[in-house]
């Protein structure tokens, strides 16, 4: 294989690519760590994996003889940092006595790297074919943000470790629980594919969120058990979790409210934030008591007592009688920062409250009182 590409396409493509490169240190498979080249008539296609989803990117070249090979993505990137982006770059692959090399050459620099046979890098699975759904890139990014924080991070919990991607009365849902907290994203869009019912890894969720960066529009497709999203030149596989997420509807329905309180939201927002730094870190335990007018907020210390405390005007909608609801102090500032206005809604002192937000909703599991 021979190729010619600018220092500045190459350098592009890769970044991309660092999306779904982990932690070295904790690779299980070296070929990991390598971006797989492959040959078209006019361009290369560059690929990286973590085994859960798979990034394609599609840069402009000069093919002088077709194939394929592995460059090393985080050794390569340091070389093209220091390298000017119109510097053409020569890459090729030799096979010496059962030995691979990937050699690069400009005006700048050359180096030569020993990497494992290409043929070893894990390609993605066969699967039909099928016309994407366009929609807007950047709504789609907003949502799977705005519901990140929620979502559960550790792979061996009782659920799922994803970010869960629906529709519902041409609404696209995107939802992410840890079981303590349940977050919800909806946005009405003209087309959505019909299959689109999947939960994605935080990684592939990760990822998808660096690719649809600076992208107007983004491609949507379920075909073989694989969500493919398409933007511009970039192509993102992702393997969905095969662990069912929770009912979040049956959530919803079986948690009734009688009070709503509006507060402003700046005001609210640092509030929680004084209180977070007042709580002991271990418990982050907040106590919220809300009176007619006024929202009462204490923050508890290690041994269950008033760390401090700090008041802010309300209104009150409803039910207005004393309520005091205990919650972990950082959920519902995370819920506030997504929700970006403070609506709440809430019941008694052990039902979930909901912090409500234009096209978003955050349920919050209650506390029990520190003692």
């Amino acid at each position: 294989m021979k190729v010619s590409i600018s220092a500045g396409r190459l350098l592009s493509a890769l970044k991309e690519e660092t999306a779904v490169i982990a932690n070295t240190k904790k690779i299980p498979f070296d070929f990991l760590k390598y971006a797989l080249i492959r040959t078209g008539e006019e361009e290369v296609n560059i690929t990286a994996t973590n085994l859960e989803c798979w990034v394609t990117v599609t840069a402009k070249a000069d093919v002088q003889q077709e194939g394929l090979c592995l460059i090393p993505v985080s050794q390569t990137l340091k070389l093209l940092r220091q390298t000017d982006p119109d510097t053409e770059v020569q890459i090729s692959h030799t096979e010496e006595e059962e030995e691979e090399k990937t050699l690069f050459r400009c005006k700048d620099f050359s180096a030569s790297f020993i990497t494992p046979p290409a043929s070893d890098f894990p390609e993605e699975e066969e699967k039909a074919e099928e016309e994407p759904v366009w929609i807007e890139a950047s709504p789609f990014r907003e949502a799977i943000l705005r519901v990140f924080h929620a979502a559960e991070k550790k792979p061996d919990s009782s659920f799922p470790a994803g970010i869960h991607i629906t529709h519902q009365d041409e609404k696209l849902l995107v939802v992410a629980t840890d079981s303590r907290r349940l977050a919800i994203y909806e946005r009405k869009f003209e087309h959505l594919p019909e299959n689109l019912k999947l939960t994605i890894p935080i990684s592939a969720a990760k990822t998808l969120v660096n690719v649809l960066k600076e992208q107007e529009l983004a491609g949507l497709s379920v075909t073989n058990e694989w969500f493919t999203v398409t933007s511009d030149s970039v192509r993102l596989n992702i393997r969905p979790l095969e662990r069912p997420f929770p009912d979040f509807n049956r959530i919803i329905k079986s948690v009734k409210f009688s009070s709503v309180i509006t507060a402003s939201y700046t005001e609210f927002l640092e509030a929680v934030k004084c209180m977070l730094i007042a709580a002991d870190p271990s418990l982050r335990a907040l106590k919220i008591t809300f009176l007619r007018n006024k929202a009462v907020l204490s923050a508890a210390a290690e041994d269950g007592s008033i760390e401090g405390m700090t008041e802010l005007p309300i209104k009150t909608e409803g039910n207005t009688k004393k309520t005091e609801i205990w919650l972990n102090a950082r959920f519902l500032l995370e819920a506030l920062q997504s929700a970006g206005q403070a609506e709440i809604h809430f019941q008694d002192s052990e039902t979930p409250l909901c912090v409500i937000g234009e096209n978003y909703r955050e349920y919050i599991a209650p506390m029990r009182e520190p003692v």
